[in-house]
């Protein structure tokens, strides 16, 4: 959350906790360990959202606390606190995306930065594409918001940066003198019937100057992300 803030030079960073894949311990880095913590491929935005909806936001990521849950946001720019003892009322449709909140707020002492969240006032907001252009863990009430940055940088490259540019640090790189970056690219693509693609149906691909082999030893160098697979759904070979 504060590297994609800092990338975007927004008022507050939001990144769920089902996004985060790994930990990474004290000491020397690699790409490659960087690589493991965002895998998805997900691409950093920055839209213009009303106060009103990171507080219903907030609130849809504690429906569930105590309870571990992947929509549980990870916050920067922002504090706040959560009161369990109230019950949520997060109302839902059918599909379990946010409709409203039809009762007490659990979330209080909403902070942007020293200054109490203003709900009538708007915020800009530094998350992945997965959030504020898919609604992804039912964030509904974040689609549609004006994408003042549009995907920008892939997940991976936002921490990597902004360790070696905020944080003063290093990525080392695992794999000797070649490059672990990630390139967007747009390349023809004839994509096997098994993974359940539609005829000329679009796919991301993201390719990797690292091998990426699959459980039989099959050597892809590919991940590949579409429709119900981009985003934290995507699927890598």
């Amino acid at each position: 959350a504060d590297a994609s803030r800092y990338m975007m030079g927004a008022d507050i960073g939001f990144m769920n906790g089902g996004g985060i894949r790994a930990g990474i311990e004290a000491g020397d880095i690699t790409y490659e360990d960087a690589l493991s913590v965002f895998p998805y491929g997900n691409m950093i935005c920055m839209a213009e959202v009303s106060g009103q909806k990171i507080k219903d936001a907030l609130e849809m990521g504690v429906k569930n606390y105590p309870e571990e849950s992947g929509g549980f946001i990870h916050v920067s720019g922002l504090t706040y606190t959560v009161d369990s003892s109230v019950p949520s009322s997060v109302v839902l449709d059918e599909k379990r995306n946010f409709v409203s909140v039809g009762g007490e707020y659990r979330v209080r002492d909403i902070y942007v930065g020293e200054e109490p969240l203003d709900v009538n006032r708007t915020y800009t907001l530094a998350s992945h594409n997965y959030w504020l252009k898919s609604g992804g863990d039912g964030m509904s009430m974040l689609m549609g918001c004006p994408i003042l940055k549009d995907e920008t940088m892939v997940d991976v490259d936002t921490i990597t940066s902004y360790i070696s540019e905020y944080l003063g640090g290093t990525v080392g790189d695992r794999g000797g003198s070649r490059s672990n970056r990630i390139e967007k690219k747009k390349i023809p693509l004839r994509v096997p019937a098994l993974l359940g693609f539609r005829r000329n149906h679009t796919v991301r691909i993201l390719k990797v100057r690292k091998p990426l082999v699959t459980a039989s030893g099959q050597d892809l160098g590919y991940r590949v992300g579409s429709g119900p697979f981009s985003g934290a759904g995507g699927r890598a070979f």
